[in-house]
C-alpha cells in the first residue's frame, strides 16, 4: 500500500460509536507524524522502555528505527451516561514492506509483555496480561482515581505493510481489537 490509501483506512467516528457503544463520539485531534507524548531516558530500564508502546497509538519512541514512513494517526472522545469519558486511538503505520511490519509487530510482542505496574504522570497504571492470539497482541490497562478505575485496551496488528495500533478507554470489552479488526479488514491483502 502506498502512503495516499492511509487516508481511506481509519474508522468514523460513528463507526467507533457503535463498537465501544457510544452516542458522539468526536474526533478530538488527528495527526500525520507519530506521536512524542510519551519519551522514557535511554538509560531507563527495559520494562519502562517497553511501556512506551503500550502507553499510546503511534508513540515516535515505540516506532524510532522500525522504518516506518507514514502515519494516520486520530483520537475520538464521548461523554458516557455517567459523566465520564469515553475515548479511542486509531493509528495506521506505513511501512517499505511487509516483512518491516511483521519486523516491528515480533519486536513488540516481545516488548509489551515486560510492561508491568507503569505508572504515568503520578497515577497509578496497572498493565495486565499479553496475549497474542491470531496475530493480534492485546492487553488491558486500568487507570487507578480516586473515582472509579477506567479500564482501557489496547490492540495491535498488521496486515500487508501496514500496522494497526489501537486504543480504547472506557469503551465495551474488545473494543480495541474490534475497532483493529475493522480496519484491517479495509487493507487489501499481500
Amino acid at each position: 500500500m502506498a502512503e495516499a490509501a492511509l487516508d481511506g483506512l481509519l474508522l468514523s467516528p460513528a463507526e467507533i460509536d457503535t463498537v465501544v457503544g457510544a452516542t458522539g463520539m468526536a474526533v478530538a485531534g488527528t495527526s500525520t507524524s507519530l506521536a512524542e507524548d510519551i519519551t522514557v531516558p535511554p538509560d531507563a530500564p527495559e520494562e519502562k522502555k517497553a511501556c512506551v508502546g503500550i502507553a499510546g497509538t503511534a508513540e515516535a519512541q515505540a516506532y524510532a528505527g522500525s522504518g516506518s514512513t507514514a502515519v494516520r494517526d486520530q483520537a475520538l472522545r464521548a461523554p458516557n451516561d455517567s459523566g465520564a469519558t469515553l475515548s479511542a486511538g486509531q493509528a495506521v503505520v506505513l511501512f517499505p514492506t511487509a516483512d518491516e511490519a511483521a519486523t516491528f509487530f515480533a519486536e513488540s510482542a516481545q516488548k509489551w509483555p515486560l510492561c508491568r505496574g507503569y505508572n504515568a504522570g503520578g497515577s497509578p497504571v496497572t498493565v495486565g496480561d499479553v496475549s497474542s492470539d491470531n496475530g493480534m497482541l492485546v492487553t488491558s490497562i486500568t487507570i487507578q482515581s480516586e473515582d472509579e478505575p477506567t479500564l482501557c485496551e489496547r490492540a495491535l496488528t498488521m496486515k500487508n505493510n501496514i500496522v494497526i495500533d489501537v486504543s480504547t478507554c472506557g469503551g465495551s470489552s474488545d473494543s480495541a481489537v474490534r475497532i483493529a479488526d475493522q480496519i484491517a479488514a479495509r487493507v487489501p491483502g499481500e
